[in-house]
């Protein structure tokens, strides 16, 4: 027969947050690599456990240990901090927790772990400087690059959700022209005949990431009537009622 237990606070380990759970771009062996690096924090907001650490926690080669630290500092969550000995050799490097926009970003329907947004005026914790500290991730470029693109999409409905995909997204400055661009050639060629109402929403342009679709071929909208009174027979046709004269 089965013994069960109660595990409310009975175990000790690693916690990986609930924003960082739902993001489909990071792999679950580098979420769990995160949670694990955020126990080896200080109170300097700095963790610096060795690659071997990682990976003897992580049940991990050390080469695969290296790949998820790289996975998560290539996403923007973590900034490397170089360290030295005392003897002026070289060290394991430090990690520092970057302040990402996943953190602030919550479901609809989900406010078990919402995080308070850091205040304007505190001066965030500069060890590295602001190329290695990720600075391109802030939030308020990411808005002004939003709201340029729903500015050019043609239609503006559903806002909100075209918000989120554009964060889902993600998209660099050179992905963001690609985007602006074919968005222009659409309105000129592909959706120039349609009506408004059949325009995709502009989340559902971003979900299908749809400038990746071939370019439509214009439909000569008299092809078929010009076609079908070209080739029509002369004379009344063979299933006609005969009617006398």
């Amino acid at each position: 027969m089965n013994r069960y237990i109660n595990p409310y606070r009975l175990f000790q380990g690693c916690i990986v947050p609930n924003w960082l759970l739902r993001r489909i771009e990071i792999s679950s062996t580098a979420k769990l690599a995160y949670g694990r690096l955020i126990q080896y924090a200080g109170k300097d907001g700095l963790a610096y456990p060795s690659y071997a650490t990682m990976a003897r926690e992580l049940a991990v080669s050390s080469r695969q240990a290296i790949r998820l630290i790289g996975e998560l500092t290539q996403a923007g969550l973590l900034a490397a901090v170089s360290r030295e000995r005392g003897d002026g050799g070289a060290t394991s490097n430090a990690y520092q927790f970057v302040d990402h926009i996943w953190m602030h970003e919550s479901e609809p329907s989900d406010t078990s772990d919402t995080i308070p947004v850091p205040s304007q005026t505190q001066a965030p914790l500069s060890l590295v400087s602001p190329k290695e500290n990720h600075s391109e991730e802030n939030p308020l470029k990411h808005n002004i690059s939003f709201d340029h693109f729903y500015s050019k999409y043609p239609r503006h409905v559903a806002k909100a959700a075209a918000e989120r995909a554009w964060k889902t997204l993600h998209p660099n400055e050179e992905l963001q022209k690609v985007i602006l661009a074919d968005i222009d050639r659409r309105i000129r060629i592909d959706w120039a005949n349609r009506a408004k109402e059949l325009w995709p929403h502009p989340a559902t342009y971003l979900n299908g990431k749809r400038w990746q679709d071939e370019p439509e071929q214009p439909v000569d909208p008299y092809a078929h009537r010009n076609s079908f009174w070209d080739e029509r027979p002369s004379g009344p046709p063979p299933d006609a009622p005969f009617l006398p004269k």
